[in-house]
């Protein structure tokens, strides 16, 4: 009897193909597994040289050996421009190429004077815009004959040096305003906003300014010429009331219907 219930409790026995299979089985999942590994390996490895590739990081790269010409030339102007060699631009076979590695090396080197040597007035031009962004000099943006760079330029200065005075050099009136308005909620300076024409939009900049600092002394600023401005005007104090659950905001609004809408709200 104790021999018939040890075999009761013993598992079956695998046929010797079941037993083949099995292992078969168990060879193949560890195939598998290691083909996984290696791939994302090497996966790992491709995006690392690439990326190193990419960003000419190397003392030892020969753009020399690439066999594609634009490659070829996009090589060079990544190694001039991390390095700052000038002469690598002479290997480059295209004249757009080129002209894009003078402006790198110029711009590492913070020499305008390489820019001269590029003949296409729109690079010339975005060559000078460049070296005046990381020189933080206007007057290069007053050497650029190129119109639509020579704005690109005091605007972007304007936003480096937070300084909205640069705007005034810009003679389109509604490029001038773009750039007074930029500059206001970059440096979040309500003050700027006054600079710009037009009451709705200075009023506009007040309450981007108003809602991005979460400052209801802002609303103070606003523009009155009418009913509609003096009720946006309490919908700003309602505004920043609500962000910031301060029922205390809501007594300045004027509107009373609005002051006890704000205070239900808040409360």
């Amino acid at each position: 009897m104790a021999k018939e219930k040890k075999k009761e409790n013993e598992e079956p026995l695998e046929s010797k193909e079941e037993v083949k299979e099995n292992e078969k089985k168990k060879e193949t999942k560890k195939k598998s597994g290691c083909q996984y590994y290696k791939c994302l390996i090497s996966i790992v490895v491709v995006i690392a040289l690439v990326f190193l590739f990419i960003n000419y990081a190397g003392d030892n790269v020969d753009c020399s050996q690439i066999e594609q010409e634009n490659e070829r030339d996009d090589c060079y102007v990544g190694v001039a421009g991390s390095k700052g060699k000038i002469k690598l631009c002479d290997n480059i076979v295209s004249i757009p190429f080129k002209e894009e590695c003078l402006r790198v090396v110029a711009v590492k080197k913070k020499n305008i004077e390489i820019c001269d040597d590029i003949k296409d007035d729109k690079s010339k031009a975005h060559c000078y815009e460049s070296v005046a962004e990381v020189k933080k000099d206007t007057e290069i943006c007053g050497k650029i004959t190129d119109e639509s760079w020579g704005l690109v330029c005091y605007h972007k200065l304007a936003l480096i040096l937070k300084d909205y005075t640069v705007c005034t050099k810009l003679y389109d009136l509604d490029k001038r305003q773009v750039c007074f308005q930029d500059v206001a909620e970059s440096t979040q300076d309500p003050t700027i906003c006054l600079a710009i024409s037009g009451k709705d939009n200075i009023n506009t900049c007040l309450w981007k300014i108003a809602k991005g600092t979460q400052n209801e002394e802002i609303c103070e600023s606003w523009m009155i010429r009418g009913t509609v401005d003096r009720v946006n005007k309490d919908l700003c104090y309602k505004n920043i009331a609500f962000s910031k659950g301060d029922v205390n905001i809501c007594q300045e609004i004027v509107s009373n219907d609005l002051k006890e809408e704000c205070t239900n709200e808040v409360s």
